[in-house]
């Protein structure tokens, strides 16, 4: 069992939570209530005021409870800072209210209160990694290690840090056990579990980005900066644009790191002394330009 680190959870003051009203609605909800389903996009910040709100992931086909939140503490992952799909559902354990900041004004509270704004990024890039480190996440993938459209699906996720789990159609009991209770055949395959949500059958990685919002963006919206390549210098054009207040949107053929992405180690990028391999420093840059409010598209082509 992997045990979280402390930074996988942070307990507002009374000061912070008065604060933090100002962005949203408090909502009172029964015990049992679904506060938030896997697989919603741009889900809200909750922040539990009374009661509990319970956490639960896809465990190989079955829901597990993997946490929950108490007075002053918040649940969600990198997800709501992107606005990409929920991969855990939220249900209220014991009745309560909770705090709902809606996507957009979350975007706002972050760039307007800095001190919160490290303590949301700091735990929800915690909670990233910490549910990547121990594969859970409300998304199963069911393959062969052959399959080239397998290792793009894997590859994609990988690349966008977003936690998975990944069953071998010809080794993995389990993957027999959920190919057979969802009904997918190996002419399925790969398929892309979601929780309760209907499998996605043979997924392209450009389907994959669609359902679970990677490439998210809103109907009608435009850009003031158009930022082509989200390698090291298309992030960080993407990070002084945005911090600038100026509308941003980062496109990638991929996923965001470019080529420094795929690298183990890089020692000669200016901050890094020690070096830092280039998924994290892709990952932090991302999550940087996301705080301010720049959309990353990938995979994506431009013409």
């Amino acid at each position: 069992m992997t045990t979280p680190p402390k930074d996988v959870n942070h307990t507002f003051s009374d000061a912070d939570l008065d604060i933090l009203s100002h962005y949203g609605e408090v909502r009172r909800h029964a015990e049992g209530d679904m506060v938030t389903a896997a697989g919603t996009p741009g889900a809200d910040c909750l922040i539990t005021l009374t009661g509990e709100t319970h956490i639960y992931v896809d465990d190989k086909g079955e829901q597990k409870r993997v946490g929950y939140m108490e007075r002053g503490q918040f649940s969600g992952d990198l997800a709501i800072l992107t606005g990409h799909a929920a991969l855990s559902w939220v249900i209220m354990g014991v009745e309560g209210d909770v705090l709902h900041i809606p996507h957009e004004n979350f975007k706002r509270l972050l760039v307007e209160q800095s001190t919160l704004s490290d303590i949301f990024v700091r735990v929800l890039t915690a909670r990233r990694e910490f549910g990547r480190n121990a594969a859970r996440s409300g998304l199963v993938i069911i393959g062969t290690e052959s399959d080239r459209l397998t290792f793009g699906l894997r590859s994609l996720l990988n690349r966008h840090g977003a936690a998975h789990s990944y069953l071998d159609a010809d080794k993995d009991a389990d993957a027999a056990r959920l190919m057979e209770e969802r009904r997918l055949t190996d002419d399925d395959l790969p398929a892309v579990l979601r929780g309760s949500l209907t499998p996605l059958k043979k997924p392209t990685p450009e389907d994959l980005a669609r359902e679970f919002g990677l490439s998210f963006m809103p109907e009608g919206a435009a850009a003031d900066v158009v930022v082509v390549g989200a390698g090291p210098a298309g992030l960080s054009a993407s990070v002084y644009a945005a911090s600038e207040g100026l509308s941003v949107l980062t496109l990638d053929s991929s996923a965001p790191g470019g080529q420094a992405g795929t690298s183990s180690k890089i020692e000669n990028y200016l901050g890094f002394p020690t070096g830092i391999s280039g998924q994290q420093l892709a990952e932090n840059a991302a999550i940087q330009a996301q705080k301010f409010g720049a959309r990353l598209v990938a995979p994506a082509s431009v013409q």
